[in-house]
């Protein structure tokens, strides 16, 4: 859910249309920040987020990449998407250290600025990055503001005062001898939503597995639910030397095997179950194992002790 400086100051990105807007911003905030990639991209759910028309949807998706800000793959077993954001993931620190917008700042899902037009989304990020860059607060020459951003969004004067208007529920924007002061609203910039990072990479990687098994009747809340079994068996797993993701499907499969496609839902509790089963009769399996190449280990010591014990017998009877 990181909108990176680079990707920020992609030449195609000021003068994105609504949807187009909307959509990069729903990619960005579901995307793996280590590879930028968002799994199981489907209409239903961009429309269940944003509102979007399927039509929209469609275009946007073709729009964004033939504009070079995002790449894509279709999956003809699911009629869904995996997305790749150009220019946008995170696998290190020093690409990290390139900076980047966090969107898990409630700001950005709050009901003010869903409203906004797609240029005034764009200067939210724009602004947020300036004044992040100037500890909190940067000031330029009104002629040359105006200068800038008429020719990055492709509108007049006028226009651009109207974004600014906007703006003010966002950022202090004041004129003081000719120069534009401009500073973040703490205390509108620094609440974060409450779920973990994690959570929203894994809801992908369920997502997509719903997708794959045809799975029509979900919601986020089951999403959700099953989602955190990714990290609470995630331990358990590695013991047991298992994927976990590849159990995660096959107990969603079995759920739903014989059901027709309109009736088949995440019925993440008895997932639960068949999760857990599996994982113990593996982790016993695996046990038993260690334990088998334990008693083997100390039957071979035990043979190279008493073969050699007998050697030293032999040696000493024939010097005897």
């Amino acid at each position: 859910m990181n909108f990176g400086y680079k990707l920020l100051e992609n030449p195609n990105i000021p003068t994105l249309k609504p949807t187009e807007m909307d959509l990069l911003y729903y990619l960005v905030f579901n995307q793996d920040n280590s590879t930028g990639e968002v799994l199981g991209v489907k209409y239903k759910d961009v429309s269940e987020a944003t509102g979007m028309v399927k039509q929209s949807f469609y275009n946007s998706l073709y729009s964004l990449q033939k504009k070079n800000i995002i790449t894509y793959q279709r999956h003809e077993d699911g009629a869904f998407y995996t997305v790749k954001i150009l220019d946008n993931d995170f696998p290190d620190n020093i690409s990290r250290s390139k900076g980047y917008i966090n969107l898990k700042r409630t700001v950005f899902h709050s009901k003010e600025f869903k409203e906004l037009k797609p240029q005034e989304k764009y200067l939210v990020l724009y602004f947020y990055k300036r004044t992040h860059e100037n500890q909190g607060s940067f000031c330029i020459y009104v002629q040359n503001l105006y200068k800038n951003l008429t020719l990055l969004l492709g509108v007049t004067d006028r226009v651009v005062r109207s974004y600014l208007h906007s703006l003010r529920q966002f950022f202090s924007i004041g004129i003081v001898r000719g120069k534009y002061y401009i500073t973040y609203k703490h205390n509108i910039f620094k609440e974060k939503l409450e779920q973990p990072e994690r959570l929203f990479k894994d809801k992908r990687i369920i997502c997509e597995m719903a997708h794959k098994l045809k799975i029509r009747n979900t919601n986020d809340y089951e999403i959700s639910q099953t989602a955190e079994f990714l990290y609470q068996y995630k331990q358990m797993a590695a013991k047991a030397k298992k994927d976990l993701k590849k159990i995660i499907f096959e107990a969603i499969k079995d759920t739903v095997s014989g059901i027709l496609q309109k009736d088949r839902k995440l019925s993440y509790k008895l997932i639960n179950i068949l999760i857990k089963e599996r994982l113990d009769k593996d982790l016993k399996k695996s046990q038993n194992q260690i334990s088998h190449d334990r008693e083997m280990e100390l039957i071979k010591q035990l043979e190279r002790s008493s073969l050699s014990k007998a050697k030293k017998i032999v040696k000493e009877e024939k010097f005897a």
